[in-house]
């Protein structure tokens, strides 16, 4: 399911404007994330090399089993939440070849790379002592959180991580023209951005039923 949600209150979008540099208008959205949407990527520490599996061991106990009401410790359920859903880990999905289709392949979604081709063994995000907005390969600028904790939890909101219990990726989109004049060219590549988004395939069926399978071994 995909929702796009448009904010009533356009304070932040007039201070966003204002801020000069990419790190002051990071620091605006990093704000306005943490104090209305209550995301957060800094959650752990976990033990890397097996934190996405850490649901396996707690198969009776996972807080995908009850609803929010009936957990007595919402700080620790978020961690295991988080384990459970909300944990980046790459296969033949998002890591991708370049041109030459030789070599390590990079992930699109970290921008981390493999160590050789087929490894699967990436290091996820980068981590970060503060937010900041950085430009991918095609020129699209993205929202990245403070992350000193983990390189593989998605970037959230603990409320709706809580309420949807399940996984729930969040992306703010960005806009860097006057908030009272803005740039057509920017909402065109916003609306083409949600197409290629929500219409996002396998090249093959074939590829899609095998991602599909194994998730479910996972």
């Amino acid at each position: 399911m995909h929702i796009l949600a448009i904010g009533r209150n356009q304070a932040y979008l007039k201070d966003f404007y204002s801020a000069r540099t990419n790190k002051e208008k990071a620091n605006v959205v990093a704000q306005y994330a943490e104090n209305n949407l209550n995301m957060t990527a800094d959650v752990g520490p976990f033990n890397e090399s097996k934190e996405y599996k850490a649901y396996l061991e707690r198969p009776l106990t996972s807080p995908l089993r009850s609803r929010f009401c009936e957990t007595a410790n919402h700080e620790k359920e978020h961690l295991w939440l988080c384990q459970d859903c909300m944990i980046h880990v790459c296969n033949d999905y998002c890591l991708k070849c370049g041109r030459t289709k030789k070599g390590p392949r990079v992930c699109r979604v970290t921008g981390s790379s493999e160590s050789e081709y087929g490894s699967e063994d990436t290091q996820g995000y980068q981590k970060r002592e503060s937010a900041g907005i950085l430009e991918d390969e095609k020129g699209i600028k993205h929202f990245q959180m403070r992350r000193t904790l983990s390189n593989r939890v998605v970037q959230h909101s603990k409320t709706l991580l809580q309420a949807w219990r399940g996984n729930c990726d969040i992306k703010l989109l960005l806009y860097f023209s006057d908030p009272s004049h803005p740039d057509i060219g920017e909402i065109e590549e916003v609306c083409r951005y949600i197409v290629a988004y929500i219409s996002k395939k396998h090249s093959t069926a074939k590829q899609e039923k095998n991602t599909i399978h194994d998730l479910i071994m996972r």
